[in-house]
């Protein structure tokens, strides 16, 4: 059986680097965070792009276009990370030398910072100072050939290998000569070249894998090098053919830049980007070691409970047995009151009469041989235990010589008592035992970690505040003079109407109209979007007047002589007012091919798009505390198949879309 690829080689690094080079080159990183042992390096794009770097340590290091949770409290290292790059740009990225290990370069007020992403062994990320000494590392440690620690100079691990793409014909021939192994060990243990690769270009050359290294001809050599060094030009150039590779079983075995005649005989899925096969490819082996993680642990845990109900039911078996035994006990001593009282009382009286114990057994056992009835019960005396074991229907106990029968038999029916009580703690055990054991089977397919998903592509107008009306006709809105600019100068149509709330600091919004005359419901929606998300919101206003023109009467230059601040504008000619329009929104999530999309926008408009809406009035909750309010609002009142989907929504996601100053919550409107 083929072995599965669990982490990247060093080829695998040095064809996907030119390809991060080319699109992470000159981006900021925007934040970090850590899932386990994944970090995730979000960055902006110089194309105004969102790109996320994912790292795994020891494993792999490609672009995502996953969706993976995060964290609410971040790691020590990641804050120490977000503390010095955060906002930082990338100015240089490169593999070092041949092997797997990445640097990242950034800038940050005149200051260099460099990212080192160790992917041999159990793998390290290490961030280091301009002149190379470790500021901080996921990982410290001390080794024959560098130490990992704080304040000391980043050293490079030695080469593991020759450098395939340098080594000549003499240099391979001398290796071969030297070695004792085969030649496939031989090329892995002297060339710095996954044996994946090294497999591939023995099976380009014609050489057995166990062909022994000493054996192999100068003519082979030489085909050998040639082929391993077209195989790694392939490589190292952009001209790639990204494959996964899976067996007839459905089993992903291989991801590689190339396609490999190694892997003939499996199915391909090829792609055109290799980063993209890289994610597709590691996303689902993460996904399936984290379900046999828990698969195991979920085992372990109903396994730990099996045992436990086992020794349960033995012990309620066994209480139910004593307690029948002694409830019988007791009724035997009872129906047979003659001759066990004239036992009891023969021994009691013998040892009044100070008989010795062995003359006292002596003499039962004569009696027993004479038939006489209370004697033929008799079985053992035990006098330091003051017991005298008998046997009355085939059932053997004990009764104590010193008491009565009537105390005997008390004795018994007591004992059977506290056992009763000993048995209902017992079965109430078993039945939470039990009840765990099924809740635990039942939830086997919840706890086990869904498959990732990936991140939602977003509308060119998720960047704005923005809504669809009720004759469904797109809103959109600036969040500040920025944005506001951006969106008249690029983004706003001849026929558009640009709506703004007759008060200071108030951000526009654009009724993209398509050409037509918009309907009078789409106009007073825009014109309720426009007041709600202005200062008169935070000011607590009833209401505010918002008027509306067209895109040629906005101006960003100032008449001559005068001076117009960066994002303000200028409106000249008539404007069509709207009359104290109110301040009130409706924030709703809709579900598109099972990702949530958050939007806020006039109740009307809202709650034709979606049945998943929270009233949102004026108030005094913060965004961020409103964005919890939210959450929580929902999860009580929606279906419980969409949980799981809204739970997807950050609190992030939901601030954004809220209006400026306090919010509450209010009733259905």
């Amino acid at each position: 059986m083929l072995a599965v690829k669990t982490s990247m080689s060093n080829i695998d690094l040095n064809a996907v680097t030119p390809l991060l080079k080319t699109s992470l080159l000159g981006s900021w990183l925007n934040n970090i965070y850590q899932n386990e042992n994944i970090f995730l390096l979000k960055f902006r794009s110089i194309k105004a792009e969102n790109l996320t770097l994912l790292v795994e340590p020891g494993k792999r290091v490609h672009l995502t276009s996953f969706k993976r949770v995060t964290p609410k409290t971040p790691s020590s290292f990641v804050m120490f990370l977000r503390n010095k790059i955060k906002n930082a740009k990338l100015v240089e990225l490169n593999q070092h030398d041949l092997d797997r290990i990445l640097y990242l370069v950034f800038e940050k007020k005149s200051e260099k910072y460099t990212l080192i992403i160790e992917l041999f062994g159990d793998g390290n990320i290490l961030l280091l100072n301009s002149l190379n000494q470790i500021l901080y590392a996921l990982k410290y440690v001390r080794m024959k050939d560098r130490v990992i620690l704080p304040k000391q100079v980043y050293v490079y691990p030695p080469l593991r290998g020759r450098d395939p793409f340098e080594i000549n014909l003499e240099e391979l021939k001398e290796i071969m000569k030297q070695s004792s192994k085969d030649i496939i060990h031989t090329l892995v243990a002297n060339l710095n070249i996954a044996s994946e690769y090294a497999e591939e270009v023995l099976l380009n050359s014609n050489i057995g894998f166990k062909t022994p290294a000493k054996t192999v001809q100068v003519d082979q050599l030489k085909i050998l090098i040639e082929n391993m060094k077209a195989l790694l030009t392939k490589i190292k150039s952009t001209q790639l053919s990204p494959c996964i590779f899976s067996d007839n079983q459905g089993r992903r075995i291989s991801v590689t830049p190339c396609i490999l005649i190694k892997y003939a005989n499996l199915n391909r899925e090829e792609y055109t980007d290799f980063n993209e096969a890289l994610d597709v490819y590691f996303t689902e082996y993460e996904s399936q070691t984290k379900a046999l993680q828990v698969d195991d642990k979920v085992k372990s845990k109903i396994n730990s409970l099996e045992r436990i109900r086992k020794e349960q039911e033995e012990a309620v078996k066994l209480l139910q047995e004593r307690i029948k035994l002694h409830k019988t006990v007791g009724d035997l001593i009872y129906s047979n009151y003659p001759i066990i009282d004239e036992l009891l009382r023969t021994v009691k009286q013998a040892r009044e009469k100070k008989i010795e114990w062995s003359e006292i057994i002596s003499k039962l056992n004569k009696a027993k041989e004479m038939g006489i009835p209370s004697a033929l019960i008799f079985k053992e005396l035990k006098q330091d235990k003051a017991e005298l074991t008998v046997e009355v229907n085939n059932i053997i106990f004990n009764l104590d010589f010193r008491k009565s029968l009537t105390q005997n038999a008390d004795h018994y029916y007591n004992l059977s008592k506290k056992e009763e009580a000993k048995l209902t703690g017992a079965l109430s055990a078993l039945e939470k035992t039990n009840s765990k054991l099924n809740e635990l089977t039942l939830k086997l397919d919840e706890l086990k970690p869904k498959p990732v998903k990936k991140t939602r592509k977003k509308e060119w107008y998720e960047r704005f505040r923005w809504f669809i009306t009720s004759d469904n006709i797109l809103v959109i809105g600036g969040k500040d003079a920025k944005s506001n600019e951006l969106i008249i100068k690029k983004f706003t149509d001849k026929t558009d109407l640009i709506f703004h709330a007759d008060i200071h600091g108030a951000p526009i919004a654009v009724l993209k109209s398509g050409g037509q005359r918009p309907p009078e419901t789409s106009i007073k929606e825009a014109a309720q979007f426009a007041a709600s998300y202005s200062s008169a919101w935070s000011k607590g206003a009833g209401g505010v007047d918002v008027y509306y023109v067209n895109p040629d009467q906005i101006s960003f230059s100032p008449p001559t002589g005068q001076y117009l601040p960066k994002g303000s504008f200028i409106i000249t000619g008539p404007r069509t007012y709207i009359r104290n329009q109110p301040l009130s929104l409706m924030f709703g999530v809709i579900i598109k091919d099972d990702y949530p999309i958050p939007v806020c926008g006039p109740p009307s408009a809202i709650t034709k798009l979606t049945k998943i809406t929270v009233p949102i009035k004026i108030g005094d909750l913060s965004s961020g505390k409103m964005a919890k309010k939210i959450k929580e609002y929902l999860k009580k009142t929606i279906k419980k198949e969409e949980q799981l989907i809204i739970d997807e929504l950050s609190l992030d996601e939901i601030q954004n879309t809220l209006p400026p100053g306090g919010s509450s919550i209010a009733d259905k409107f």
